[in-house]
């Protein structure tokens, strides 16, 4: 095989080393560890200095969803497993939501450690940090794996980890995380592949996707999964055939999933469960894709730079995705400038470098979604159409680029690439930018005016200016990347550069990245995500689990000196808003997460959020919050007189109680409906005048009302225990979300549950005094466990059976 197919043997990673190495062979294998823990150290500092202001303050990275989703989401599991229990189940978010089987906030991920032996605030920050070393390492030991040097494997490293995708998503630790671990899979795979398998292989290659897995984003994690086949034929090829190459790739499929099974089996049995199991709307499919202009974002900076902690951005509003979204889904793609011109110079030799660039073309048109014509095909294809967020699918450039860029790297210091005209086409664009930027200063009006015409939100009047000044301040820093990486690769060609071209060409790929990107996270105090709150400290004094609803806009500018996002959460904080209302164990009848129960996603989309306030008593939420004054709840359509029953003067809001339902009652007026009878009876009840209730299953003839009690005597998020007296037949309706994994046992023996209210639970109990149990048990959860550790055993197994044999025939 030619140099262009087979990657250079990695001499420095050791996989079986002999029984007694000879000294000169122990030498060699300390100076490579040594040499892998020099690496590990540069790029920890790196990103360090990076990450100094977080590093060197209390801040934390609250943007967006870690501040208003993961931050008191994880801070409730922290607890639940300080106390030795593994979270399944959320009783607090909606009617209730699996923890473990919505994936989203990661229960079972190693990361957890780290807020369990730390201090919840520095756990939780080195969760954050630590998913950048991960990025880091993971693409460094990729690019090393493949037969790169120890600078490109560095730059390749970096690269990734600085990129603007990954820098950007500092804000949903969900996707961090996942991403973090992307590159670790693809090593763990190219290592199985390319060094004849065997179960110590196979074992990494099922560790790395389960800690992908384990993460959040079982999307990211499927495409990983997937793109492996095609891996072992193209980059991982042994030229032995396409059959066996396809059949080395879905076998390293097989053990990806193995290694995944106990963190992605409960998401496949709940999401049909979810909202993921409902066709998407047309508006789903048009929202958070790649806006066109973006694809420039990749080797230009800032082109999206707005004000800083905004929820709504003018400049994306009239130049990204108009009304559809107001914020690009990350604050920067920039993928940098060096890097692309890097891994363009890998493409006229390697034919990996050329696989990895056509990968991210094909992901970069998928981020599209329908603005490139992905999203109309989506609805054709099986599973993807299930998907959304398309414009996740940029991590994919952000990653593979760097790994075809130390192709290029390496060329270049070997003196592989001595075409002159490489560096003249470098410095030609450098030299380009740098004059477009110039002119457009000079006619700066003009560009403003040409923009305008362009806005898709002509009521943004200052956007064209400020874009304006982001494609200029862009040109002049990718122009300048340009001119310094020209000078360099022409300086090493001609000769100039000899003692360190390697860490030269690293360090401009660093400093591009730095550039543009230092300014892609956010920071904040937690304090602003810790507030106290009346309402929090009256219901929490009410006996059993209380719900709320929050169904009103909150204005962005209550506290002025502070930026949007974070008077946006300092509101949510005092009047309970999802997942705030975690911290003070209340619930909260909306549910912010990413799969919700499909029966609660149907009745949010048969409703609005202001229409349901009079139905929603119905599901035994007592109380609304109220900005401003309690004359709003008739807004929301709840009908006075209001009852205030806590103020919090400082916002001014108040919490007002609404008629509602207990928690647990005996139906009095029951009749037997299908399941759109259901949602039509719930759309039409008022809990203040009425008793009906509905169940999807038959009622006995001449159904009566019984003279008895409901009472919740056991209230854990995983175990419910009502006790019932009934003088006949009765159904208990238990007003928590109808959902697989729950069970029910009356007085020991099982009982079928059946929906009740369209969303809620009804078991039937006899006459007489009964103890009704619900309990929840993650589905697939066990059997997950089970294939992992029985893919554990059979490493180890196959491992003793190595190793009896090679004795054996050493001794032939």
């Amino acid at each position: 095989m030619s140099a262009e197919t087979s990657p250079a043997p990695l001499r420095d990673l050791p996989i079986e080393p002999p029984a007694s190495p000879p000294p000169a062979a122990r030498l060699g294998a300390a100076e490579s560890w040594r040499s892998h823990a020099l690496a590990v150290a540069t790029m920890a500092a790196a990103l360090a200095l990076f990450f100094a202001p977080a590093l060197l303050t209390d801040q934390q990275f609250l943007f967006r969803d870690n501040g208003r989703m993961h931050w008191p989401v994880k801070r409730y599991v922290a607890e639940q497993l300080r106390q030795g229990h593994l979270p399944q189940w959320n009783p607090y978010a909606g009617l209730g939501i699996p923890l473990i089987g919505t994936a989203v906030d990661a229960v079972q991920h190693p990361f957890n450690l780290l807020l369990i032996a730390l201090p919840f605030e520095i756990g939780f920050k080195a969760w954050v940090l630590l998913s950048f070393l991960l990025a880091a390492t993971g693409a460094y030991a990729w690019a090393r794996l493949l037969g790169r040097t120890w600078h490109a494997g560095i730059a390749a490293g970096l690269g990734f980890a600085l990129s603007g995708a990954l820098v950007g998503s500092t804000d949903n630790v969900q996707y961090l995380t996942t991403l973090s671990a992307l590159p670790w899979m693809f090593a763990a795979a190219h290592a199985y592949f390319s060094r004849g398998g065997g179960p110590w292989r196979a074992a990494g290659l099922g560790l790395a996707s389960g800690l992908c897995a384990a993460a959040g984003d079982p999307q990211a994690w499927g495409f990983a999964v997937a793109l492996l086949v095609p891996y072992a034929a193209t980059i991982a090829g042994d030229g032995t055939g396409w059959r066996r190459d396809l059949g080395r790739g879905a076998a390293a499929a097989g053990i990806a999933l193995v290694g995944a099974a106990p963190f992605v089996l409960p998401v496949i049995a709940w999401m049909p469960e979810s909202s993921r199991g409902s066709a998407l709307d047309p508006g789903e499919l048009q929202r958070w894709n790649l806006a066109l202009p973006r694809l420039l974002e990749l080797v230009l900076p800032h082109m999206y730079r707005d004000t800083p902690g905004t929820l709504g951005s003018p400049v994306y509003s009239a130049f990204g995705a108009g009304t559809v979204v107001t914020i690009p889904w990350v604050l920067s793609v920039y993928v940098g400038v060096s890097v692309f011109a890097l891994a363009m110079l890998a493409t006229a030799r390697w034919r990996p470098a050329r696989w990895l660039l056509l990968c991210a073309a094909l992901f970069t048109w998928m981020a599209l979604g329908h603005y490139g014509g992905f999203g109309q095909l989506l609805p054709h294809l099986p599973v993807l159409r299930g998907f959304r967020y398309w414009e996740k699918m940029a991590i994919w450039p952000s990653l593979l680029l760097p790994i075809a860029a130390a192709y290029g790297l390496d060329d270049v210091v070997g003196g592989r690439h001595r075409s002159a005209r490489a560096p003249s086409l470098i410095l030609g664009a450098g030299l380009a930018a740098l004059a477009v930027s110039a002119a457009g200063r000079l006619s700066f009006s003009g560009v403003t005016a040409v923009l305008a015409r362009w806005s898709l939100a002509p009521d943004q009047a200052g956007a064209p200016a400020a874009f304006a000044t982001n494609l200029l301040d862009g040109l002049v820093e990718s122009g300048a990347v340009c001119l310094v990486l020209g000078a360099a690769i022409l300086a090493i060609q001609r000769g100039l550069v000899r003692r360190s071209p390697g860490p030269l060409l690293a360090l401009v790929v660093v400093a591009d990245l730095v550039a543009a990107n230092v300014r892609g996270y956010l920071l904040a105090d937690p304090v602003i995500v810790n507030q106290p709150s009346p309402f929090g400290a009256y219901l929490k004094g009410q006996p059993g689990l209380q719900r709320v609803f929050t169904p009103f806009d909150l204005p962005s500018d209550r506290w002025p000196e502070l930026r949007a996002y974070e008077s946006g959460w300092a509101w949510a904080g005092h009047i309970l808003e999802p997942c705030f209302n975690l911290d003070h164990r209340v619930g909260n009848f909306l549910a912010y997460t990413g799969m919700v129960p499909w029966r609660l996603d149907r009745f949010n989309r048969r409703t609005t959020v202001a229409t349901q306030m009079p139905h929603i008593g119905v599901f035994g939420v007592g109380f609304v919050s109220v900005p401003a004054s309690p004359e709003r709840a008739r807004m929301a359509g709840l009908a006075p007189p209001f009852e205030v029953v806590a103020a919090d003067p400082l916002l001014p809001a108040y919490l007002v109680r609404v008629p509602h339902r207990d928690r647990a009652y005996l139906a009095s007026d029951l009749k037997s409906v299908d399941r759109r009878g259901a949602m039509e009876f719930v759309l039409e009840v008022d809990p203040a005048r009425s008793d009906a209730s509905v169940v999807e299953g038959p009622v006995p003839e001449g159904y009566l009302a019984p003279t008895g009690s409901a009472q919740v005597v056991e209230d854990a998020a995983e175990r419910v225990v009502v006790e019932t007296t009934a003088d006949r037949r009765a159904l208990l309706v238990l007003n928590d979300i109808h959902a697989a994994g729950w069970t029910a046992r009356v007085d020991g023996q099982l009982a079928e549950i059946l929906p009740a209210n369209y969303l809620a639970r009804g078991v039937w109990v006899d006459a007489g005094r009964h103890v009704v149990e619900f309990t929840y048990r993650t589905p697939l959860l066990t059997a997950g466990w089970a294939i992992f550790l029985i893919g554990g055993a059979a490493v180890v197994i196959g491992a003793a059976a190595r190793k009896r044999r090679r004795p054996m025939r050493s001794a032939e």
